[in-house]
């Protein structure tokens, strides 16, 4: 009694510099459109992860390059608790036990961002499923 059921759809938050020359997110866009879908009102938006530290562009690295680029980039930030019956409560590492998500971005280009993403949700004890993405860059 008292757990939350559904999926956790946790965006990728998007680098400050990429906020400011878009002027929109295109994930966060992404996420409400689909949050007015029938289909959604079992699921809940969750932007439980944030930046450590600053990356380099991505542009022109390879798969190596990127995830080296990546790797302890994200982080799930302090805030409500997405954890099944603890509402109201601060999330901390270890905090996401028992929660189902599944992670969304904007671009797929090596997968890099899916798997710090995802590293970083495993590390506070969620239960990754998958990844979304608008789109895919060969």
């Amino acid at each position: 009694a008292g757990r939350r059921r559904g999926v956790l759809l946790v965006p990728v938050p998007a680098r400050p510099g990429a906020l400011r020359r878009r002027g929109y997110d295109p994930v966060a866009l992404l996420l409400r459109a689909a949050a007015r879908a029938p289909v959604a009102r079992a699921h809940r938006v969750a932007p439980l992860l944030a930046h450590r530290r600053r990356v380099a562009d991505q542009v022109g690295l390879d798969s190596r390059g990127r995830r080296a680029n990546l790797t302890g980039a994200l982080a799930v930030r302090a805030g409500p608790s997405a954890a099944p019956g603890r509402a109201g409560a601060r999330a901390h590492p270890g905090d996401l036990r028992g929660a189902v998500v599944v992670v969304v971005d904007d671009v797929l280009t090596t997968g890099a961002t899916l798997a710090e993403a995802s590293r970083a949700l495993r590390a506070a004890g969620a239960r990754v499923v998958g990844g979304a993405v608008l789109s895919e860059r060969r």
